[in-house]
């Protein structure tokens, strides 16, 4: 339902409405005489009542039309006959006109005058000949303020209600020394327009802003020429709009000062309107943001140049020749991935969202047995943080060709060492390993070709020393000295030609189980086996081809030790390790073997007391066919020789899935060891 007001058409509705029934009321109170039944009293009460409700709705113009309404009741009633002449008309009528002028009066000092309805069309703007008319008007955004001057302008804000509520002659109050403190201290300016006067404020942190003295003489058409010619049109249409739209602006703009420098300023005023809505005043404050938008700038150019580093690096990763998968720690979930791992493993592959889930990439280690899921490089280095360089896989593709591959993989940390994420590098080398297969089956075969002449050889040697043996002692009384002499030359000779022929046998059985290992063609027979009785077996077989008290074996606390081994081939690991010691131990005794237990391995190693070894020959003497310098207290044979001991002493640890190191400080001499993973009974 509609509410009745007193400025709305229905009030003057219910004025007209109590004048009308006043005419049948009063004929109801009026006996033949013409006076009042009852009284003067109730007559009077029931003539009040009407003023009082028009003079409540309407002011003193609804009491009087409710009055003349009364009036012409009774005028009404006289002149038609209907009642007679009423001796108390004189006293309604004066009574009447007296309760509407104090009713009127009382109501519009309780109630003042409402304000005019706005009008349709806004008033020319007071400043318009400094502001560019322009119906495109582009809002800008806000300036990123600071708090006390946002403070400072709901303070405005609140004045701003108080000016426009007082008199024109009221607003010389407005204290402008009311802000001046906080002005100073946050650097803002404050600039107050008085259109009504066309008077111009401006604080002197204002002036100080615009590059003006403090004497300097407000203008603004001074303001307008310093804004930056780029900003004005945009600037002064804002305002313009601003002002016809009565709210408040707010604009960044570029300040071009008299001494050439350029500023930025923040800017945020309002227009204040009179009563009738006229502007009377415009206000605001203004504060410098020229290091504000400097660090933007700056902030914008590193940004800029940011994103054409990332194009770039994001270009290198798409182009480059390697693929490069990265996963999310510890989940394991794909990341992101380049077109060469897609061309290497697939689109499915690179969809895991688990670690878990790489078991179904189906690669193989080099002696074929698949890789567990937490045994991919990628899982390793998310997991454990390990870093994996030069693992090479096989994995086999739709056509049944193994693919090798070369995985290097890193974890990726950050400040406090935690594992964010994991980068995996995959290479193909299908064109390396074919060359590889290609140089051990040439290997090979020479080491065949070697070993036939060899052979014969050796054969030969070994019986023309058994002649001798034979034949020197049941001769020896017949023969002159110098045929002594000649023939125990001969039999020397013959001995240093068999001890080198050993030699090279030895050297090409090794080429042979190298070749053997690098075409994957070395097989191991895995048996069950108590690796103490396997290491104390290798020990004896040694100490009785060694010099007296040189080779101890530590007994092991435990008597059973299972592990999966190749017997021969841990045997001739061991044997290998200890003739190192020994030629690096030279007369230095004594050298130790000895097995130690860890968490899910045993360990063997073979200690000596040489002169040690330096990290750099630590690090470089397990390489494949490497050239050995001259003993320096190594264990590795010195000369200037290739020497392949080492790595296949490496290579078939690697086979029993084992690990290979040395422990060594100069001058304290070396460990040698090697561990084996224990069976599960």
């Amino acid at each position: 339902m509609k509410k009745i007001t007193n400025n709305g058409p229905g009030s003057w509705g219910l004025i007209l409405l109590f004048g009308a029934l006043f005419l049948p009321l009063s004929l109801l109170h009026m006996d033949e005489q013409g006076w009042s039944i009852g009284g003067l009293g109730p007559f009077m009460i029931l003539s009040v009542f009407p003023i009082i409700v028009g003079s409540f709705l309407r002011g003193l113009p609804g009491g009087l039309v409710v009055w003349f309404l009364m009036m012409a009741d009774l005028l009404f009633v006289n002149l038609t006959g209907l009642g007679s002449w009423c001796p108390t008309f004189p006293c309604i009528a004066i009574g009447g006109l007296i309760t509407t002028l104090v009713a009127g009066r009382l109501r519009y000092m309780s109630h003042p005058q409402p304000q005019e309805a706005e009008q349709t069309d806004s008033p020319p703007c007071p400043c318009s000949q400094f502001f560019t008319a322009d119906e495109d008007v582009t809002q800008v955004r806000a300036p990123s303020g600071q708090k006390k001057i946002e403070k400072i302008w709901q303070q405005l804000i609140e004045q701003a209600g108080y000016v426009a509520a007082t008199s024109p002659q009221a607003l010389s109050r407005f204290d402008r020394n009311r802000y001046q403190m906080a002005m100073e201290v946050t650097g803002a300016g404050l600039y107050d327009f008085d259109i009504a006067r066309r008077q111009h404020f401006w604080s002197k942190e204002c002036k100080a802003l615009l590059g003006l003295p403090p004497d300097a003489q407000e203008d603004f058409a001074l303001f307008r020429s310093l804004v930056h010619p780029e900003d004005r049109e945009r600037v002064f249409s804002l305002f313009a709009e601003c002002f016809r739209t009565k709210t408040p602006h707010k604009v960044e703009y570029r300040l071009v000062r008299p001494d050439g420098s350029i500023h930025w300023l923040a800017d945020q005023g309002i227009f204040l309107y009179d009563q009738q809505g006229n502007p009377i005043r415009l206000i605001g404050v203004a504060w410098d943001i020229t290091a504000l938008k400097q660090a933007e700038e700056a902030c914008s150019q590193a940004n800029e140049q940011l994103q054409r580093q990332q194009a770039f690096l994001h270009t290198i990763l798409r182009q480059m020749p390697s693929g490069m998968i990265i996963a999310q720690a510890p989940s394991g979930k794909i990341l992101g991935s380049n077109e060469e791992a897609l061309r290497l493993l697939g689109l499915e592959c690179l969809e895991y969202e688990t670690y878990e889930e790489y078991a179904h990439v189906g690669a193989l280690h080099p002696d074929g047995t698949p890789y567990r899921a937490e045994e991919y490089p990628l899982a390793r280095a998310i997991l454990s943080g390990e870093t994996i360089k030069q693992e090479v896989m096989f994995r086999r593709r739709a056509d049944g060709y193994l693919h090798p591959l070369s995985a290097n993989a890193a974890p990726i940390t950050d400040s406090q060492d935690r594992t964010l994420a994991g980068v995996m590098i995959l290479q193909d080398i299908s064109e390396q390993y074919e060359l590889e297969r290609q140089k051990d089956e040439f290997f090979c075969q020479i080491g065949h070709e070697l070993r036939t002449p060899l052979t014969a050889l050796k054969g030969n040697l070994q019986l023309t020393e058994r002649h001798l043996r034979r034949w020197l002692p049941a001769h020896e009384n017949l023969l002159a000295e110098e045929e002594k002499l000649l023939l125990q030359r001969l039999r020397r000779w013959n001995e240093q030609a068999l001890r080198q022929a050993n030699v090279e046998n030895h050297l090409i059985e090794n080429l042979l189980d190298a070749s053997a290992l690098q075409a994957a063609g070395l097989h191991l027979s895995l048996e069950p086996r108590n690796l103490v009785q396997v290491v104390s077996a290798a020990v004896d077989d040694l100490q009785t081809v060694m010099p007296p008290h040189t080779l101890f074996y530590e007994t092991c606390e435990r008597s059973d030790i299972p592990v999966m081994v190749d017997e021969v081939r841990v045997g001739q690991v061991i044997t290998q390790y200890v003739k190192n010691a020994l030629h690096a131990a030279a007369e230095r005794s004594p050298i130790l073997v000895g097995i130690s237990l860890e968490q899910n391995a045993a360990r063997v190693w073979v200690k000596d007391a040489g002169p040690g070894l330096s990290c750099e020959q630590q690090i470089s003497f397990w390489k494949l066919l490497r050239p050995t310098p001259e003993p320096v207290g190594s264990q590795c044979p010195g000369g200037s020789k290739l020497d392949l001991s080492l790595y296949l002493c490496r290579e078939l640890v690697r086979l029993h899935r084992g690990q290979i190191g040395v422990e060594s400080v100069p001058g304290e001499g070396s460990t040698f060891w090697f561990s084996l993973p224990l069976r599960d009974l």
